[in-house]
C-alpha cells in the first residue's frame, strides 16, 4: 500500500500551533542588542496570559522591560547579552515582572532564527512558568539554611552565606562578633525550655534590629550567635556591640523570668587579618575573656 505524500505544515498553520502553545513564544529582531533593542516582533497568547501585557503593549520594546533593576539577577542577564553577542544558545532561569507587578520566574531557552542565506534575522524564546517549582526551591533552601526558633541564619547558613560574601568583598574594614548568653542554663533548668526559647528568640529579636542591612546575623547553635559586619570600622563594632547588649539586656529585664539573664559579646576588627575564620577565632577569644571577666560586657580582641 502506498502512503500519501506527507504533507509539510503551512505557515499560517505553524502560527495557530504556536498561538495556543502552553509555554511562552516571543521572538525579538537579532539586532541592536542595546536599548531599544532587541525589539519584540511577536509574544503568544500564553505571554499575555502570563504577563497580562497584550501584544500591542509588548510590541517593540526590549524583553529587559519584564525585568527589574537590583531583583532580576545581573548575573543570568550579563549572560544572555553574551551569548546572544556570540549567536549561541541561553537556557537557564530568571526572574520576571508582569503588568500587575507580580514576580514570577521563567525556564527560558533563547535560540537564533536565520534567513535561507543563513543570516541571523531573530531571536526566538521559548518560556515556561516555573515560578512555583521555583517557590519550593527557595522554601527548601531557606529552611536548610535558617534557624527556625529565631529566624537567622543557622551554623550551615553562616558558613555557606557568610563566608561567600566575605570572600568577595574588598574592603580595608570589617568585624565580628561573636555572642554568647550568660546564665542560660539555669534558665533552661528552673524555667524550662519554653522560658529558653523565648530568651533565645528574644536575644534573635535584638540582632535583627541592631544590625544594618549588610550585615549578617546568625545563631550557631544553643546560646551561641554570630554577628559579622563588613565594612564596619571598629569604632562602628563598638558602638552596635554595646547597643546591642543593652538592648538585651533590657529587653529580658521586661520578661516574666525567674532569673536574669544577659549577653557577653566578643569583637574581632578586620586589619591586616582579613580571614573571615581567623576573625571568628578571635571574637570566640575576646567573647571567652568577657565571660570569664563576669558577663554582661564586651571585650574586643587584641
Amino acid at each position: 500500500m502506498t502512503l500519501p505524500p506527507v504533507l509539510p505544515l503551512k505557515a499560517d498553520e505553524f502560527r495557530q500551533l504556536v498561538e495556543n502553545a502552553r509555554d511562552v513564544v516571543l521572538v525579538t529582531e537579532a539586532e541592536p542588542l542595546d536599548e531599544p533593542g532587541p525589539r519584540i516582533v511577536y509574544v503568544n497568547k500564553a505571554f499575555t496570559e502570563l504577563t497580562g501585557y497584550t501584544p500591542d503593549e509588548a510590541m517593540g520594546r526590549s524583553p529587559r522591560f519584564l525585568q527589574r533593576r537590583g531583583e532580576t539577577d545581573r548575573q543570568t542577564t550579563a549572560e544572555i547579552r553574551q551569548l546572544l553577542e556570540a549567536h549561541s544558545d541561553f537556557h537557564g532561569a530568571i526572574l520576571n515582572f508582569g503588568k500587575d507587578g507580580t514576580p514570577y520566574w521563567l525556564d527560558i531557552r533563547i535560540f537564533p532564527l536565520h534567513d535561507e542565506t543563513g543570516t541571523i534575522t531573530h531571536f526566538a524564546a521559548i518560556e515556561r512558568d516555573i515560578t512555583a517549582r521555583t517557590l519550593a526551591e527557595l522554601e527548601l533552601r531557606k529552611a536548610a539554611l535558617q534557624d527556625p526558633l529565631t529566624g537567622l541564619l543557622n551554623r550551615r547558613g553562616f558558613h555557606h552565606v557568610v563566608s561567600r560574601s566575605w570572600g568577595t568583598l574588598d574592603q580595608p574594614s570589617g568585624a565580628v562578633m561573636m555572642i554568647d548568653l550568660d546564665g542560660f542554663k539555669g534558665i533552661n533548668d528552673s524555667a524550662g525550655h519554653p522560658a529558653g526559647d523565648m530568651v533565645l528568640a528574644t536575644v534573635g529579636q535584638a540582632l535583627m534590629q541592631s544590625k544594618r542591612d549588610q550585615d549578617f546575623a546568625a545563631r550557631l547553635g544553643g546560646d551561641e550567635f554570630a554577628l559579622v559586619l563588613p565594612g564596619a570600622t571598629p569604632q562602628e563594632a563598638g558602638r552596635i556591640a554595646e547597643r546591642l547588649r543593652k538592648v538585651v539586656r533590657d529587653a529580658l529585664k521586661e520578661s516574666q523570668l525567674p532569673l536574669q539573664a544577659t549577653i557577653s559579646i566578643g569583637v574581632a576588627t578586620k586589619g591586616t587579618n582579613a580571614n573571615l575564620d581567623e576573625m571568628v577565632a578571635e571574637a570566640d577569644t575576646a567573647l571567652y575573656r568577657a565571660k570569664a571577666a563576669g558577663g554582661n560586657r564586651v571585650m574586643t580582641a587584641g
